[in-house]
């Protein structure tokens, strides 16, 4: 409300004359304070947004100085007072709540504050600067009463909470999930849902091999709750994002379909599924799954024996002994050996792939055909399937 002038005291003055003008100028100065006794004068007559240059001059009963060197000032801008007349539509819109009020003398933008009780202490601003008198949040659930305050703002401040108002979205129709699918790869799946319903986080479900209800396999579930600040809505914590997991990490192309789970208006999952946009995605990631090999070596009544070593692993594998049939044939099975003995003669670096059995005295009767499998595994030693069966398998057991 005014701008404060103060200077030193001048040696042999009584009093003081306080000058102003809107140049940086004494020609044209105006005097504006005749006689101050002390060395402080206060200008109510500033006008905001003006900067006003100030001079002082030293008087005795005898003699008046001259000016005194310049300085500049202006006045503060005084916060506004808080808007009047909040609204907030009462079930107008069934994706909004719109919020008006009344130009506030001297504001330059507005607060747009929110809570789910009659209390302001309690709000979240929703709105940091609004240039109009409407803001339309989007952000509100279905069945749920808001209570708004807007504040007024200048370069001087924000003013104190307005009265409040209550409003509340309508209920139409249920509208399908939307978002995206935005990254499928070898590191990372990364995207967003949302339901235009509820704002609540929806379930976004993984299905591997073919679409969820014609073949594909679900693998995981996540909740979309992480915060995205480039969605264009109010609320923001949508996103998903989670290392790729392992079961699409098989060296074959997989493909992988997203689907985000329908909500209504109170929050409650319907079961529905949506696909998600971009979905499905195709990747490869990690080593093709290479099938294991070896051979039936021996198979007499006292020992069976050979090799097994799968390409994907150079871990010890196992190997499965059926009698008189294959596996899933009429095979009876008879051992599961670790082929972990070493065997100088393979042909590999790695040499510890090497199995023996013994065959107890008339366990098996002469002439009974013998198979072999090698149990298939990935790089990271998991069982891969298919198993296969070991070179010179079946072959018949011989006693000598």
């Amino acid at each position: 409300d005014r701008v404060r002038v103060t200077w030193n005291s001048a040696t042999g003055a009584t009093s003081y004359e306080v000058w102003r003008h809107t140049a940086n100028n004494a020609t044209g100065a105006t005097r504006i304070a005749p006689s101050v006794t002390g060395t402080q004068y206060d200008d109510f007559g500033a006008s905001i947004g003006v900067t006003y240059y100030y001079w002082v001059k030293s008087k005795n009963a005898t003699v008046t100085s001259g000016f005194s060197d310049s300085d500049s000032g202006y006045r503060g801008e005084p916060p506004p007072p808080p808007p009047t007349g909040v609204s907030a539509s009462d079930g107008t819109f069934t994706d909004r709540v719109r919020v008006t009020w009344n130009s506030a003398t001297g504001a330059t933008s507005y607060e747009v504050w929110r809570h789910t009780t009659n209390n302001s202490s309690g709000a979240t601003r929703i709105a940091p600067s609004v240039t109009g008198t409407l803001y339309d949040d989007f952000g509100v659930s279905t069945g749920v009463t808001y209570y708004y305050w807007v504040k007024s703002k200048n370069s001087g401040g924000t003013s104190g909470f307005s009265g409040s108002n209550s409003g509340y979205r309508a209920v139409g129709p249920s509208q399908d999930p939307e978002g995206t699918l935005d990254r499928a790869d070898c590191t990372l799946f990364a995207g967003w849902a949302r339901d235009p319903d509820n704002t609540v986080p929806l379930q976004v479900r993984f299905y591997k091999g073919g679409p969820a209800g014609g073949g594909g396999t679900l693998i995981t579930t996540v909740t979309a709750d992480l915060y995205r600040s480039d969605l264009p809505y109010a609320d923001k914590d949508h996103g998903f994002s989670f290392a790729t997991p392992s079961a699409f990490v098989t060296g074959q192309p997989e493909t992988v379909y997203a689907y985000a789970r329908d909500v209504d208006s109170s929050g409650g999952q319907t079961g529905d599924r949506w696909q998600l946009v971009l979905s499905p995605k195709t990747m490869t990631c990690g080593t093709p799954n290479v099938p294991p090999g070896g051979t039936l070596d021996v198979a007499t009544c006292s020992t069976i024996a050979g090799w097994a070593r799968d390409p994907n692993n150079t871990a010890p594998i196992r190997v499965h002994i059926y009698t008189g049939g294959p596996v899933g044939g009429g095979g009876t099975f008879f051992a599961n050996v670790l082929a972990d003995r070493y065997r100088g003669d393979l042909p590999f670096a790695d040499k510890y792939h090497g199995f023996t059995i013994p065959v107890p005295a008339g366990s098996i009767a002469p002439g009974t055909l013998i198979y072999a499998y090698g149990i298939n595994i990935d790089a990271g030693g998991n069982p891969a399937g298919p198993n296969v069966q070991l070179d010179l398998s079946p072959r018949p057991l011989t006693c000598p």
